[in-house]
C-alpha cells in the first residue's frame, strides 16, 4: 500500500473494525503511512466529512505507539485545531496514551523526543478538551492526561481540581468515577 491508495480508502466510505485491522497490519509494515494518517486526519476534520483516520490512527498506535515519534511536532502543534467530536475521541485517546508512556512507563526514547513545548501543548488542547462540551470518552482521556502532566506543571493540578470538582454533579457516570478517582490521586 502507498500513501495515494491509503487515501483512497480513507476516503471511498465508512471504515469497519475489518478494513481498520487490515489498514493497521498495512501500515505498522510501512510506517511511513503514518505521515499520511495524519495528514488526511486534519485534512477530514477541517472539511468536517469523516473521521476514518483518527480511528485508523488511535488503532494503529494502539499496537506501535512509537510510529507516531517522529511526527510528534505535527501532531502536538496541530490537534488543537481539530473540532469533529468524532475526531477528538481517539486523538484523546493517543494523548492519553503518550502521557502515560511517558510518565509511567518512562519510554527513554519518547522522554528524548518529547519537547516542553510539546507537553505544554498536550496539556493546553487536553484542557480545552475537558472544559468544553465534548463527549465523556474525550474528557475522560483528557483527565488522567492532566493528572501525570501535572507532575511536570504545578499549576495543572490545582486548575484540574476545580474543574473535576464543578464538573463531577454534571457529568455521567463514568465521568464521575474517573473524576473521584483522580481526585483521590490529587488529594493525597
Amino acid at each position: 500500500m502507498n500513501a495515494k491508495e491509503l487515501k483512497t480508502e480513507l476516503n471511498d466510505k465508512r471504515i469497519r473494525k475489518p478494513e481498520i485491522e487490515r489498514l493497521v497490519t498495512e501500515i505498522t509494515s510501512k510506517p511511513d503511512l503514518v505521515n499520511t494518517l495524519l495528514e488526511e486526519m486534519f485534512l477530514a476534520d477541517a472539511k468536517g466529512n469523516n473521521f476514518n483516520a483518527s480511528w485508523v490512527l488511535d488503532h494503529v498506535l494502539r499496537k506501535e505507539l512509537a510510529l507516531i515519534y517522529p511526527y510528534l511536532h505535527l501532531f502536538c502543534k496541530s490537534i488543537s485545531s481539530l473540532k469533529n467530536e468524532s475526531n477528538l475521541r481517539p486523538v484523546a485517546h493517543i494523548i492519553e496514551m503518550l502521557v502515560l508512556q511517558y510518565y509511567v512507563k518512562r519510554d527513554k526514547k519518547l522522554i528524548t523526543i518529547l519537547k516542553k513545548i510539546q507537553l505544554e501543548q498536550l496539556t493546553t488542547t487536553s484542557f480545552d478538551w475537558l472544559i468544553g462540551d465534548h463527549k465523556i470518552a474525550t474528557q475522560v482521556f483528557c483527565t488522567t492526561a492532566l493528572y501525570h502532566l501535572g507532575t511536570t506543571f504545578n499549576w495543572v493540578h490545582p486548575e484540574l481540581i476545580g474543574i473535576l470538582e464543578n464538573k463531577m454533579d454534571k457529568g455521567s457516570t463514568g465521568f464521575k468515577n474517573r473524576a473521584e478517582k483522580t481526585l483521590n490521586l490529587l488529594y493525597k
